[in-house]
């Protein structure tokens, strides 16, 4: 998060720069960005995908009629989920205003347009490959991958408590066979659970 937001302070204060060099040459500048609003897709892109474990395949083909701000949920597409089958992923606060922010400063919002566009090409983008490394360098973090991101999602409910079906339909899987790899990150649950026959013996 440290080399998220240091990223973004270096492209924020190079934008003002530029706009300075313009202005000085009476140069039409570039549009000034609150402090609320992101540099570039890199930072919403990750926050959301930390959030909602959703694959980058998908995320990045997210458009926006797929974004419901009321029930504040997001629609994974069959088409882009790996198990073939459309499943919802609520958003949490962090998600939300990541989401609403981003909203709110995109150029389309129309319900077919792409949230996340190729700044170059303006359709799907292939991958965040070159941004990412540079993320990962910066925060001095090896050997994790972009689908990292979606095991920490599942990794850090599974140790808050949250049962394993649950995350199960949080992650999209068709059945429970996927999800069981998390099923040894929650001993402290399985222990609650055992204890409940020593609550039982007592009451009798």
């Amino acid at each position: 998060m440290a080399a998220l937001d240091a990223r973004e302070g270096e492209i924020r204060q190079g934008r003002d720069n530029h706009n300075e060099y313009l202005k000085v040459r009476g140069l039409e500048t570039m549009s000034v960005l609150s402090d609320k609003e992101f540099t570039d897709h890199l930072k919403p892109i990750v926050l959301l995908s930390l959030s909602t474990g959703i694959r980058r395949n998908a995320v990045l083909s997210l458009e926006w009629r797929d974004i419901n701000f009321t029930d504040r949920t997001i629609m994974v597409r069959a088409a882009t989920s790996k198990s073939d089958k459309q499943y919802y992923v609520p958003l949490n606060d962090l998600a939300f205003e990541t989401i609403s922010v981003w909203h709110g400063q995109s150029k389309r919002t129309s319900p077919g347009a792409l949230v996340f566009p190729s700044p170059q090409t303006d359709k799907v983008m292939d991958n965040c490959n070159t941004a990412w490394e540079h993320l990962l360098k910066r925060a001095e973090i090896e050997d994790f991958r972009w689908h990292d991101m979606r095991h920490d999602f599942a990794s850090q409910l599974v140790m808050a408590g949250i049962d394993l079906n649950t995350v199960r339909e949080l992650l999209g899987h068709a059945d429970l066979k996927m999800t069981l790899r998390y099923a040894h990150l929650a001993p402290k649950n399985k222990l609650q659970a055992v204890k409940v026959l020593d609550q039982l013996r007592k009451a009798q």
